[in-house]
Order: C-alpha cells, then structure tokens, then sequence
C-alpha cells in the first residue's frame, strides 16, 4: 500500500518471501503506476483495481483528509479516488468560469453537472434581452427594430401625472393637459405606455362600441370640427360617413361617446391646428371645450412647441390645458441613466458601459441634439454594427463610424 492506494503485481510474493526492501519510483501527477527498480530496469506495477481513474498525489491527500472534524479518513482505495475526476471536472470548470468572466466582463452561469459547456450570462442585459442575446444575429438584429421602453424620471412623471387626471372623478370643471415637446422626443411612446396599461374594457354586442377608459385619436392633418369628430367614431369603431353634415356628425360622435363613457379622451398631434385657417383653429378649440362641457371626462392634447404656441391663442383653453414638457437632454446624470436604460435593452453579448465613458456620453449627445428618437436609432444602429463585426458591444471607433455614415440630428 502507498499514500492509501493498493497495488499488486505477481513478483511481490516473492519479494515478500525474502523480506527485501524496496525502493519505490512514482510520477506525484499520475499515481495509477508506481516503478520498482528489477533486475537493472524498472518493473511497472499497476494499481490493484484498474478501473479506477488516473490520479495525483495531491488528489489522494485531499480525498483522504477528514471531511470535517471528528469524522473519520477514508481507508478504502474506491472512496479515496472516486470524487477526484469529479472535484478535478469542477477545479477545471471553475478555471473556465474565471476565463469567461475575464473576457465578457460578465457573470456567467454555473453548470453543475460541468457535463455541459459553461455560457456567459448577459448580466448587463434585462431578463427580454439576456433571452434575444442568445439567439441568432438575424433575430437580434430585428429585435432592434422594434419599439422599447425607457423608463427614466421625466416619463415617470408623466405617466403619474396620466394617472392622476384618470383618477379624477367627475366635477364641473375636469382637468387637461398639454403634453408638448421636440418632434421626436418621446410623446407618443409616452402615450402608447400609458394605452397599454389601460387597455379597452370589452366590446359591446348591444351598441357595437368598444368600452374604453382611454380613447385616443390623432387630430386631422386639415383640422375640421367634423373631421375631429369623425375621428372619434371611427376610435370608437363606429359608422362614420365623411360627406355628413357638422351637426350630424357631432351629435352621433356626442351620443356615442356619452354611451360609452371614456373617463379620458386623448388627442396626438395637436399643432395640426396651426394647419387650418383661424376660423378653424377656433371651431377645433371650441370642439375641444364643449366636449370637456359635455362629456365631463380629461382631455390631454399632445404637440410639439407650435402646440403650445396654438393652445395660447385661447385664454379659455389654455387655463384649462396646463403645459407638461418633455425637454431636451442635457448632458447630465438623468442623461447618463438614459444611456444605461438603453443599453440593458441592447441584445449584445459584452458590456458597453456607454455611461460610463465620458467620450462616448459626449459623442451621443452632440451627434442627436439631446433628442430621445435621435439617440434610440443611434443607438439602434450602432449595436447592429457591434452584431455584424461580432465585437459584441459598442466601442467609441464604432459609434464614429456609425455616426460618420449618416445624419442623427
């Protein structure tokens, strides 16, 4: 026996007759041989039970040592080797872990079993993208198309500000809103969140209307009172014939719209009225008081600044919309923490750390102007590119030339 292990061979029964002594040779890397000087050579003598696994001495001594105190070494040869492939399989899975964390600056995913190969886990990626990140460029690639939310501290705002006036219960004078900003910077996507967590109730099979809380419409490119009314009956999926008369068509979309009972009306693009003659730009604002009179439910408006502009032709109608901004960004930490949002929302396999590079928040902001649609296709665009030359994340060299190639701003 040597370090716990048992081997044989058929010479020692002779050794063993003589009582001679014996000096003994062993690779410490490789204990399943050991090497007996013989006859001017060396004899290989094999370990006794020769399914066991290749073994070092340190595995020896570390699977012979007590488990915890007070319990007793192992003495049998099986039970000494048997757990060494298993702790050298997690000794080298371990080694592999480190090496992944080392070269995606990541996490990774611990496999148990170590029968499996290990995967980073895109720890810098929200629990959606971490699923896209895994799959093929072409997925990843249309995924980056598609609408995401940012959620940053303005917005927040904004939607809690929706919140309230959908809240409101029903009293003589109802609140509005004017939700203006920049072309591009985040008004619809604002309401689009807002649509989706108050969804239509049900379809009514007696009136054939929709039940909503919600309804939104877009103001008509020419803004015609009949043209705005004929576009909330088609919201509310009505008959809407373009050829009727004002009259008709207001008393249909005023009928209906008491039936349903929406507790908030929203209407996008609003500095269309700036489209229309000013007679027109009167009639539309009028509409838009004798539904508040009316209907006794919020009304939110959304524009651009010539909204703004429009709204305040009317004493009346700007007392009753009050302004809520959507600023340009700033270069700033509320900037910064955008950056983040949309980089965990990045299918990429590496981290960017976008805001974390000085050099990289400058050049996003001077390239899009602080315009929130500007820094989404930017963005967008750039880690496409980090797909396409599979460097897995966006560096300052790519976003140059991504930003050289085409117009943000």
């Amino acid at each position: 026996m040597f370090e716990h292990l048992r081997y044989w061979h058929p010479i020692f029964s002779q050794w063993l007759a003589r009582r001679e002594r014996l000096t003994l040779h062993f690779d410490p890397r490789n204990l399943s041989k050991l090497y007996v000087p013989h006859e001017g050579d060396y004899l290989e003598v094999p370990i006794s039970d020769l399914r066991m696994p290749a073994v070092s001495l340190w595995e020896v001594q570390a699977g012979h040592a007590p488990l915890a105190p007070g319990r007793p070494r192992s003495a049998s040869t099986r039970s000494t080797m048997l757990p060494c492939p298993s702790r050298r399989r997690t000794l080298t899975g371990a080694s592999r872990l480190c090496r992944l964390a080392e070269r995606f600056g990541t996490a990774v995913a611990v496999d148990r079993s170590f029968g499996r190969t290990v995967m980073p886990v895109h720890t810098h990626l929200t629990a959606e993208a971490r699923v896209i990140a895994d799959q093929d460029d072409t997925r990843r690639i249309a995924h980056l198309a598609e609408d995401h939310w940012i959620d940053y501290p303005r917005a927040r705002q904004a939607l809690q500000e929706l919140e309230r006036l959908l809240a409101c219960p029903e009293r003589t004078r109802m609140p509005g809103l004017l939700l203006h900003g920049e072309s591009n910077i985040g008004k619809s996507m604002v309401i689009q969140k807002f649509l989706r967590a108050h969804p239509a109730r049900e379809f009514n099979t007696d009136t054939g209307l929709l039940q909503v809380d919600v309804l939104a419409v877009e103001m008509p490119s020419a803004p015609q009172g009949r043209r705005l009314c004929g576009q909330l009956l088609i919201a509310l999926n009505a008959r809407y014939r373009p050829g009727d008369r004002l009259a008709a068509v207001e008393y249909t979309a005023l009928t209906l719209l008491r039936k349903v009972a929406p507790r908030m009306i929203v209407v996008d693009e609003v500095h269309s009225l700036l489209a229309g003659t000013a007679h027109e730009q009167r009639a539309s604002m009028n509409l838009l008081k004798f539904l508040f009179n009316q209907l006794k439910c919020a009304i939110v408006v959304l524009g651009t600044r010539d909204a703004l502009a429009a709204m305040q032709t009317d004493s009346q109608i700007a007392s009753r919309f009050p302004s809520f901004e959507l600023p340009r960004w700033q270069e700033n930490e509320n900037f910064r923490g955008l950056l983040a949002g949309f980089e965990r929302q990045l299918p990429l396999r590496q981290a960017s750390r976008l805001s974390g590079s000085r050099a990289m928040v400058s050049t996003i902001m001077s390239a899009t102007g602080g315009i929130t649609g500007h820094i989404s296709d930017l963005l967008s665009r750039a880690a496409e590119a980090a797909i396409r030359s599979k460097k897995e994340c966006i560096t300052p060299e790519l976003l140059q030339s991504v930003i050289g190639a085409r117009t943000f701003a």
